[in-house]
């Protein structure tokens, strides 16, 4: 489980510096030597009743392969994210609760003679279960290099059905040398070295084949333990395994809490820089749009229409289909949609009746002539004509332009409902504008309608 890379020879020191994966490749190479000579001493005396230099060589195998583990964990340590971990940490305790559930009986029964004896023949499975339930945890937490730690997790299991196959012809009085049996403990060993000399792949896999294994362990474990659990009530099953099984769950449920807190947090990110400019980091049409939703719902109900919005003519021509859509979805919300710039285009005017507009804007290239004295002639006929038409269809006209007080006289003979300009308000900075009341100065007051 180490990658082995070539550097040049200056930087061989930097590289012994900062990689681990010589101490990992050492202290599993380590445990491999000890068991490899503790098994060719326990067949060259295989009469021994008495733990011996052969049993303490095999255990070495155990804490220096968990050491290899957490050495390698430590290598990967700064991609491998704390809901991932917790992943390791219910595979661990799953793997742990089956293999109590179904051969800590067996162990038990196996030991007998002295202290001494028992405690180094209990050692070996127990050691076989820890590293097991490690290996399986790696396995969840980098799924970067199946191979490897599939590997590694095949070797466990090979050591733990052989002691725990041993422990029970022991305890039955069927052990013998020499059977097939023998052959797991070198199948294991190869598989223990081939986690190491394995070359990583540089592989571009997809992220549902990089999690199924994964996702394959946690799904098997997590259903293990409920089984385990459900069969805890109708017959006997090891104290030690109910508690894995039920610390298991326990732990899957806080990695079930983590990834809703998880997921928020990113939901509310994602919110974030969908209403924020990326470059300004102030609030954008998105984050604009949600202000006026809030603000609208504040009002009271019969505060409709309390927010206008002016799109031009040539905009809504530009793109008809869209704006269609855009100008139905502001009128749901209670906007008023403002046509500005009416007359300027040559728009059909049809158009007019297929969007959910509520105002017209007449534009000042028609009323400045009528305030130059041309009255009487075809632009008040337009005029006229633009204001019949919006009255025609439910819209109000506004009049843009105003500059002489006069010619209020002559847009309100006209019928034309509001208009705007110098003549009426000048610009004015907000805090001066009373929103709240009746606003005469930009309302026509009609003297010759109704």
């Amino acid at each position: 489980m180490h990658d082995r890379a070539t550097t040049a020879p200056g930087s061989s020191r930097t590289r012994r510096a900062r990689d681990p994966g010589r101490l990992t490749v050492t202290a599993l190479g380590g445990g491999l030597l000890a068991l490899a000579l503790g098994d060719i001493l326990l067949h060259a005396a295989a009469a021994q009743l008495t733990p011996s230099v052969a049993d303490g060589l095999s255990l070495l195998l155990y804490p220096l392969a968990c050491i290899a583990l957490v050495l390698f964990l430590r290598s990967e340590a700064g991609r491998i994210s704390p809901a991932v971990r917790l992943d390791g940490v219910i595979a661990g305790l799953g793997v742990a609760a089956v293999c109590t559930a179904l051969d800590l009986s067996t162990i038990l029964r196996a030991g007998s003679g002295s202290t001494l004896s028992v405690a180094v023949h209990l050692a070996s499975p127990v050691g076989d279960f820890i590293l097991l339930a490690l290996a399986f945890a790696v396995v969840v937490m980098v799924p970067r290099q199946p191979a490897r730690t599939l590997c590694f997790a095949a070797g466990c299991g090979l050591l733990a059905v052989g002691n725990v196959v041993t422990l029970h012809q022991l305890a039955s009085g069927t052990s013998r040398i020499g059977s097939h049996l023998d052959l797991l403990w070198p199948g294991a060993l190869i598989a223990l070295s081939a986690s190491v000399w394995l070359r990583p792949r540089a592989i571009r896999r997809s992220p549902l084949v990089e999690k199924a294994p994964r996702v394959l362990v946690l799904a098997l474990v997590l259903t293990a333990s409920l089984l385990i659990l459900v069969l805890g009530n109708v017959r006997h099953v090891s104290p030690v395994a109910l508690c894995l099984a039920g610390a298991t769950l326990l732990a899957a449920a806080a990695r079930m809490a983590l990834s809703l807190h998880e997921q928020r947090a990113l939901n509310e990110s994602r919110q974030q820089q969908a209403e924020t400019d990326e470059l300004t980091g102030l609030g954008n049409r998105r984050y604009l749009l949600e202000e006026l939703q809030q603000a609208l719902a504040a009002l009271p109900p019969d505060a409709t229409q309390a927010l206008v919005l002016e799109i031009t003519e040539g905009m809504v021509v530009a793109d008809l289909t869209r704006s269609k859509r855009v100008i139905q979805s502001l009128a749901d919300a209670g906007i008023l949609v403002s046509i500005d710039d009416f007359g300027t285009g040559f728009s059909s005017l049809s158009h007019l009746n297929d969007l959910a507009v509520g105002e017209l804007k007449l534009d000042r290239t028609f009323t400045s002539r009528l305030q130059m004295g041309d009255t009487g002639g075809r632009d008040e006929d337009i005029v006229s004509s633009v204001i019949n038409l919006g009255h025609a269809l439910g819209l109000r006209v506004v009049a843009e332009g105003i500059e002489r007080p006069e010619f209020v006289e002559v847009l309100t003979a006209l019928g034309c409902d509001t208009g705007q300009g110098y003549a009426i308000q000048t610009p004015c900075p907000p805090a001066e504008i009373d929103f709240a009341g009746r606003r005469p100065s930009i309302e026509i007051i009609h003297k010759g309608r109704g």
